[in-house]
């Protein structure tokens, strides 16, 4: 009897965090100094459109350097990128050296407003990532990961989209989708519904972008790189 193996090639690393009702004050404290630096830094005074739709706005890097509510982020993040980094092959003394610099917002200010397919970083990141300060979930312990990481496309506004490097290659050999128990080496994105108090991690050579939103609720999310030391 012949030994069969299966082995999944070429994996792409995600991680993410949930931090709940802890975060709540730290969440609306983020949110105003946003609003803060909106207004003393509007785009009559310099450019900073999200992804070149005039719908959106986005923050210069270093808001931690800034605000204590980002700086502070930035160390709650920090706690958390050892741990998802040694998971995806770092040795854990070097990946827990590793922090969070040049955290910027962004806000979709009105209906309309979206992100272009883009990545993160320059030659120096690693790693980069989303935090979420603001959303209309009551219970931000009651988490179910299933509702607000997805596989494949969904409809919504404002959903954040992960693509698969190899999306367009493996469509080209999809088996027929009644033949098929998942899809998941067939080629999808992930959809990441926005919510409070949720982190997400992921190389930054990892292509994404935002759906177009599609009423006038605005919508906060904060960026950030992790750089190489």
């Amino acid at each position: 009897m012949v030994d069969i193996h299966f082995r999944a090639l070429f994996p792409t690393p995600f991680g993410f965090v949930n931090f709940g009702e802890e975060a709540r004050e730290l969440n609306a404290m983020l949110v105003k100094n946003i609003d803060e630096e909106l207004v003393r830094y509007q785009p009559d005074t310099a450019e900073r459109t999200f992804a070149k739709n005039e719908c959106g706005w986005q923050s210069d890097l270093g808001m931690e350097n800034l605000y204590g509510s980002f700086a502070k982020l930035g160390d709650v993040i920090s706690s958390c990128i050892g741990p998802v980094l040694t998971q995806s092959g770092y040795e854990q003394e070097y990946a827990e050296e590793l922090y969070v610099e040049d955290m910027w917002a962004n806000v979709i200010i009105s209906a309309g407003g979206f992100s272009e397919p883009h990545i993160h970083g320059s030659g120096r990141s690693l790693w980069s990532g989303v935090y979420y300060p603001k959303s209309d979930h009551e219970d931000l312990d009651d988490f179910n990961p299933d509702k607000f990481i997805i596989g494949g496309g969904q409809l919504g506004s404002g959903n954040l989209i992960l693509k698969d490097p190899a999306y367009t290659i493996k469509g080209q050999v999809k088996p027929p989708k009644e033949k098929v128990k998942s899809r998941a080496y067939s080629g999808g994105n992930i959809t990441i519904k926005p919510r409070e108090s949720l982190l997400v991690l992921f190389p930054a050579w990892l292509e994404h972008y935002v759906q177009p939103v599609t009423d006038n609720t605005r919508r906060y999310s904060i960026s950030f790189a992790i750089n190489k030391k």
